[in-house]
């Protein structure tokens, strides 16, 4: 009888874990809610800097890699001055989007400048997403991506010092290549 209770608690603990390990698959398929983003993208985008504001022409790239378990995303803005006739980098984003099958959430990781921040990424409306970061001095930046036109990617950045009142310092305007 001993014996049989030891397989039979052998095999519920076998079945658990072999549950667990299909629960761990999910994070792969759990990016693929972002899926609308996937494609190389071309626009404009204008954005506030210390000089002023400055338009640039802005390319985007989202693809799936390592199995489909996460998004890489890149972005390059450049500026042309025709008058040294030469051509600028004033945008140069990467970011690493994944599912944490822990909290059930999506998280991007945004690199720029030196720099890496985590945000959580949660849905607004369909096909609308937003991210931010909270800076040192408690000010609070969000963009807001809204892909439900058709071939569109439309963002907003925007900056807040109470998290209350917000000010525009970003828009892109893209079209799906």
């Amino acid at each position: 009888m001993r014996r049989l209770t030891i397989t039979i608690l052998s095999l519920i603990l076998g079945i658990n874990f072999c549950l667990a390990q299909n629960d761990s698959v999910k994070p792969y398929t759990s990016v693929k809610q972002l899926d609308f983003m996937i494609g190389e993208w071309e626009g404009t985008s204008w954005m506030m800097t210390r000089k002023g504001k400055e338009n640039s022409v802005v390319k985007e790239k989202a693809e799936y890699k390592l199995g489909k378990s996460i998004i890489v995303v890149e972005g390059i803005g450049t500026k042309t001055d025709t008058i040294k006739n030469n051509t600028t980098t004033i945008h140069n984003a990467f970011g690493i989007i994944s599912y944490d099958s822990e909290k059930k959430r999506l998280l991007m990781n945004a690199y720029k400048n030196g720099e890496s921040t985590l945000s959580e990424i949660k849905f607004i409306a369909n096909k609308v997403i937003q991210w931010g970061m909270e800076n040192t001095n408690g000010s609070k930046v969000r963009f807001t991506v809204d892909f439900s036109a058709k071939d569109k990617w439309t963002e907003i950045g925007e900056f807040s010092r109470d998290g209350i009142n917000w000010t525009k310092f970003l828009e892109m305007k893209l079209t799906r290549k």
